[in-house]
């Protein structure tokens, strides 16, 4: 054909897939009218094909059309096998491909779609539906209720394998139910329009209710919160999925567990790491099955910078992740492991497992994987950059671009955040300043809009590096920030980041090159192959062998924050009156919420004179050092800190080494076993709890409550096994006093007092337990505490629910 007609030979063999009589008639015709002299010949030549057959056969061969292919047990279930296979021979009408399925030639099947009469229609509806075909019986419905009966059984089923035309088409054919609304909200979802898709799922809802199927209203709510986690606010997202909660009933603890796991992952994304872990806790109390979404603990595991924990979790999920599963964005397992190898400085890993994303994405035109695929492999060509491996094409930028430019025109800007990051780093590494601070400006407004606490945290130290890197006098205060926005996310990769960052600044202290090779110790890749976010190695190697760790200095003084505040000199209360001005004790108290962390002196005085100038602040604030170092080391050189004071120009920080702190004695007595009673006995309070006022405080005091909770759960589990329930008892009460929403205390206390035949104390303690978590935190007690409370209370728990 090619020789035949040079240049046009490969066209005509795709318009007429070699049929021998259509070739020979179009090579006579003027090739600009060979689109429509094609589907002219499909009518003609189809009679002469088929020109001798019995109507029986006819029949068959039209049936097969209808069906596209079928397999040679499907035909002979159906007894259509013995009048097909014979015509194979010829090939010019039906084809049989080498795993004995057989097809009506191209040329002919659109024409056995076009004509086919509603008898025939119906039979290949009915063979499709029969066996494990059945979402093709779709195409050839032509809509009422069969054709609502088969989208509501495989609409979701076409979703994930990216027909959203076919889709389209189908939906306005079939009959309006709450549930294809639903569908139609998440294509619309799928297809870049959010706000389309969000009225879809308010319809559903709201007809659903009307009509009182609690089930629907339980999945439009649903996906309207999983809408508002991926792409238009997280902040917002709680309200829906509560009201998908409260929808579900007794018996739907699955799904219970999976709104309790998008209320977690919410919570993780809004910076809200305590209440993550309780609503996780929850989901896995509810679900049964233990089917843990091992893709979401991967995400959740790398926002906390668990990275070895979060690798063995996605590496899970993939192999669990089936070839039909649907691309789900930033949710695909590969994706996250995309991004966790770029962490890691594991670039061709990143690039391989991002673009074979990229490939199904592009073909299943999902423009939201699209996005994510592509920042992802980007940030694997930014780290070969780095190496000046990719030099030539600068495969990232353009790929940063592209996602960008993608997730634009979807509508949605919270997919903005990453590639708009990626970006900054790729000026900041190119050593263009001003583009990557601007492009870091844009994305962090994007990513505090959509209320991403920890995507927010990211910008935020990319910034920081940017005004670091470019000598801009800011540097060192910004990267200190981040340190207080990594650890209330409590992302120890970002935390370590911006230390290391830091180090190699110029900030390395007394006791800062210990810390780095703490976190060196944890991320052992930062000191051997570039990454996504880290220095170069050398330079982690450089500085850190620059600074020698030096002796221990002696533990003169003990401090208590447990409770009040209280020092001990050398054996010897510190009076109170000692520190002369009260704000030396509460710049004390600043300083040992966050031991071995510098904070700038502008950043102390503005939290301790709010009301004040700059001006008068600052000289306050000197007068109260002053104070305060004559209160903890009265004989020093003159215009020198106290000893467990660090000064590095205007910042300052409290040195943990030189003190006796409670607060570390009593994390290393939580950690080990049999040490449980000391660290209970130890805890004698909230940090600081004569210092309400101070609100930095909240995160300290909440990290050292969870500590204790934990352990004096295990303590009391303990007391029980050990036939000491009263001991039980009494910690479990004080649980309580801690925290009214620490489920387990309820059970411990249930447990004791039945142990003590507190009978009658069982009803008032189970409904506590039920009106509080409700009350608190819009749940119901897990399914762990309802077993406990049905053996224990029987009939009687009934009447209280």
């Amino acid at each position: 054909l090619e020789n035949l007609r040079p240049g046009l030979g490969e066209r005509l063999y795709e318009l007429t897939s070699g049929w021998p009589m259509a070739c020979a008639v179009l090579l006579k015709t003027d090739p600009a009218k060979w689109d429509e002299q094609k589907d002219k010949l499909g009518h003609s030549l189809l009679g002469l094909a088929t020109q001798g057959l019995d109507k029986e056969t006819s029949q068959a061969v039209a049936l097969l059309g209808l069906l596209g292919s079928a397999s040679r047990a499907e035909l002979e279930e159906h007894n259509l096998w013995h009048l097909l296979e014979p015509l194979t021979e010829r090939g010019s009408l039906v084809q049989s491909s080498d795993d004995e399925k057989l097809s009506v030639h191209p040329l002919f099947s659109e024409q056995y779609r076009e004509e086919a009469p509603p008898l025939l229609l119906q039979r290949a509806v009915e063979i499709l539906t029969s066996g494990e075909r059945s979402w093709e019986a779709l195409e050839l419905v032509s809509g009422g209720p069969e054709l609502t009966e088969l989208l509501l059984q495989h609409g979701q089923g076409l979703l994930a394998s990216g027909r959203y035309r076919l889709l389209e088409k189908l939906l306005p054919e079939a009959e309006w139910v709450p549930q294809l609304s639903i569908l139609r909200g998440n294509l619309k979802w799928y297809q870049g329009d959010p706000a389309q898709a969000l009225e879809c799922f308010h319809s559903s809802a709201s007809q659903a209710a009307a009509e009182g199927d609690s089930r629907t209203v339980y999945e439009a709510w649903r996906a309207a919160g999983q809408l508002y986690i991926d792409a238009v606010c997280p902040s917002e997202a709680v309200s829906y999925l509560k009201r998908a909660y409260r929808a579900l009933g007794p018996a739907d603890n699955k799904e219970k567990a999976q709104v309790l796991q998008l209320l977690a992952e919410n919570a993780v994304n809004i910076g809200q790491a305590r209440l993550a872990r309780r609503y996780r806790s929850l989901a896995q109390k509810w679900d049964h099955q233990k089917n843990e979404d091992l893709a979401l603990t991967a995400r959740l595991l790398l926002r906390s910078g668990r990275l070895t924990e979060a690798r063995g979790a996605v590496q899970v999920a993939i192999q669990q992740h089936g070839e039909d599963d649907p691309l789900v964005g930033h949710r695909d397992p590969r994706l996250v492991l995309s991004y966790l190898c770029a962490l890691e400085g594991l670039a061709d890993q990143a690039i391989d497992t991002a673009e074979t994303v990229l490939k199904e994405a592009v073909e299943q035109e999902d423009r939201r994987t699209q996005s994510v695929a592509l920042t992802r492999a980007a940030h694997g060509y930014l780290i070969k950059e780095r190496l000046n491996e990719e030099q030539s094409d600068l495969t990232s930028l353009r790929y940063y671009s592209e996602a960008d430019s993608l997730a634009k025109t979807l509508g949605v800007g919270r997919l903005r955040a990453e590639p708009l990051m990626g970006l900054s780093l790729y000026y900041l590494y190119n050593q263009n300043t001003p583009r990557a601070y601007e492009a870091c400006r844009e994305g962090y407004e994007v990513a505090q809009k959509s209320g991403d606490s920890w995507l927010s945290a990211w910008l935020s130290f990319v910034r920081a590096v940017a005004a670091t890197d470019g000598g801009h006098p800011s540097g060192p205060e910004l990267l200190a920030d981040c340190r207080k926005e990594f650890r209330t996310c409590r992302d120890r990769l970002g935390f370590a980041l911006a230390e290391l960052w830091s180090f190699c600044a110029g900030g390395g202290g007394e006791t800062q090159s210990r810390q780095i090779s703490k976190h060196l110790s944890e991320f052992p890749f930062l000191t051997q192959r570039p990454s996504l976010f880290s220095p170069m190695p050398e330079d982690v190697k450089r500085l850190t062998v620059a600074h020698q760790e030096e002796e221990e200095a002696p533990k003169r003084l003990q401090v208590f924050c447990l409770g009040p505040l209280s020092l001990l000199r050398d054996g010897e209360p510190v009076p109170t009156k000692a520190f002369k001005r009260k704000k030396a004790r509460e710049l004390f108290v600043l300083l040992l919420s966050a031991p071995d962390i510098f904070f700038h002196r502008e950043e102390l005085a503005e939290q301790l004179w709010p009301q004040a100038s700059q001006k008068a602040a600052l000289r306050d604030f000197r007068v109260a050092l002053h104070a305060l170092s004559d209160a903890l080391e009265p004989k020093r050189a003159k215009n020198t800190t106290a000893f467990c004071i660090e000064r590095q120009e205007e910042r300052y920080r409290l040195l943990s080494q030189k003190l006796a702190l409670d607060t570390t004695r009593f994390e290393a007595l939580t950690a080990e076993d049999g040490a449980w009673e000391k660290a209970v006995r130890l805890y004698r309070g909230p940090f600081c709890e004569d210092y309400p006022y101070l609100e930095s405080l909240s995160p300290v005091r909440q990290r050292h409550d969870q500590q204790y909770l934990r352990t004096a759960e295990k303590l009391a589990a303990a007391y029980l096994e050990n036939d000491q329930a009263t001991q039980a008892t009494e910690l479990a009460q004080k649980m309580l006093q801690r925290d009214a929403t620490w489920e387990p205390a309820y059970r411990l206390l249930m447990q004791s007092q039945h142990a003590l035949g507190h009978e009658h104390l069982l009803p008032r303690t189970f409904t506590r337990c039920l009106e509080t978590l409700e009350e608190e935190l819009g749940v119901e007690p897990s399914e762990e505490t309802f077993e406990l409370a049905r053996e224990l209370l029987g009939d009687q728990l009934a009447t209280l629910l």
